[in-house]
């Protein structure tokens, strides 16, 4: 994959490579794996496995991960409706975002807004790491998205 660097004698992309780039500044429009794949230049299949390898995580569950960051950023920054929110981020519906949300972090995008959230439950993502990426960090895997 273009742009990756080794660590600890695996392949982990660099943060700024283009494709990741893309994904980020198109995570309002619908981003599929095929138009990815044909971006790098590789099969859908082969992209999959290559980003996979290369990022730890299959390429659909990055550009949720990045979503769901980039939602946590607008419920602390802004008073949007959580709805405006979701389309905003690229989520078909307010529904789809609540449970991506409740998926990864174990809360709703409200509890996130009113900072009201359970004992022990962190509103952070697992890194991107090489390897195995579980469905929840620990302390030291993951980035803080609120403050």
């Amino acid at each position: 994959m273009v742009g990756a660097v080794r660590r600890g004698g695996k392949r982990c992309a660099a943060p700024g490579t283009p494709l990741l780039q893309r994904i980020q500044d198109a995570l309002r429009s619908k981003l599929n794996v095929a138009t990815l794949a044909a971006e790098a230049r590789m099969s859908a299949y082969h992209f999959t496995r290559a980003f996979q390898q290369t990022m730890g995580l299959p390429p659909h569950r990055h550009i949720v991960h990045r979503r769901v960051e980039r939602a946590i950023q607008l419920l602390n920054q802004s008073s949007a409706p959580v709805a405006e929110i979701a389309r905003a981020t690229g989520f078909a519906h307010a529904s789809h975002f609540a449970r991506a949300m409740r998926d990864l972090l174990g809360v709703t995008p409200q509890k996130i807004r009113k900072r009201v959230l359970p004992e022990g439950v962190r509103t952070s993502l697992p890194a991107e790491r090489c390897g195995k990426a579980g469905p929840r960090a620990t302390s030291d895997q993951s980035i803080l998205l609120v403050g």
